[in-house]
């Protein structure tokens, strides 16, 4: 968002005039402007909550509308629209609370997640480490720092720093032990990836993503039955997450149960799983679709 500054002369007169009405101005009515855009954005927040972004966005742009200075209805609505992938607008946002305010660390935050998904990795790094610098007690800009390094950067060292950090601060942060687990699966430590992730069930017993992590952990290291398991625990909770599918595909291969195999092959395709060829080495995954054509006639 681009603020355009326009100089001009003001003639004494004028200003003494809008001095006169400024104290004649009843300060309830400016006292209530106030009140009501502050009740715009907790009423976009109590939206946001259910899910509502559209309808938050509404309301927190209402309230700007009211009271421009408003940096808080900035910052939420950046934040719903992150919510809905509208990774430029939110930056927008952002950018126009940091203008005004260069010492708001959740502006940093969130414009960091924005450029992490428009591919501006740099540029994520240093506004993570901005919104640390000002705020280095918040375990959640560790975190997600952390995930910068985890998955954009494949900085998997750095990134369990960051969890550690994470969890010096917040020790019960499930989130924080699940990636950090899930960095030791993809640096081959499957034994004590399971330790973390169990850990993490344990703190949030309804976590499906670490299910799916230590089932994976227990596919390689031969625990099928067990991996299997987790699978299921794993689509209970998180039913849309296609990898599960494909992870249990895969178990149900080694187990030579090749039905369920195809099955879930199948279905994981189906839900638009997209196989990428790095993930051969990385988790010696193989192409579902290949896996289907050879051995589901």
């Amino acid at each position: 968002m681009k603020s355009i500054f326009i100089k001009c002369k003001i003639d004494k007169v004028i200003v003494k005039i809008f001095f006169v009405l400024f104290l004649t101005f009843p300060l309830s009515v400016i006292g209530e402007r106030i009140k009501k855009d502050e009740k715009l954005v907790l009423k976009g927040n109590e939206i946001l909550n259910k899910g509502k972004y559209l309808r938050a966005i509404k309301l927190y742009s209402k309230a700007i509308s009211i009271n421009s200075q408003n940096l808080n209805a900035y910052i939420k609505r950046g934040y719903a629209r992150i919510l809905l992938k509208e990774y430029i607008k939110a930056v927008d946002d952002n950018n126009y609370v940091i203008s005004l305010n260069d010492s708001f660390p959740e502006a940093y935050n969130n414009r960091a997640i924005c450029k992490s998904y428009l591919n501006d990795i740099e540029g994520a790094i240093k506004d993570y480490n901005k919104a640390i610098f000002l705020s280095p007690n918040s375990s959640l800009y560790y975190l997600n720092r952390g995930i910068c390094y985890d998955e954009n950067i494949g900085d998997y060292l750095r990134a369990i720093e960051d969890y550690n950090i994470t969890l010096q601060l917040d020790s019960l942060n499930y989130e924080a032990i699940n990636n950090k687990g899930n960095c030791l699966l993809k640096m081959g430590d499957y034994q004590n990836a399971i330790l973390l992730l169990s850990k993490s069930i344990e703190l949030k017993p309804n976590f499906g993503l670490a299910y799916n992590n230590r089932g994976y952990c227990r596919l390689i290291l031969g625990e099928y039955t067990l991996a299997i398991l987790d699978f299921e625990y794993a689509e209970k909770y998180f039913p849309t997450y296609v990898y599960i599918y494909n992870n249990k595909a895969n178990c149900y291969f080694k187990m030579n149960r090749l039905k369920e195999a195809c099955i879930n092959w199948n279905k994981a395709i189906s839900m638009g799983y997209k196989y990428q060829p790095e993930w051969k080495q990385l988790y010696n995954i193989e192409d579902p679709a290949t896996l289907i054509e050879n051995y589901c006639k």
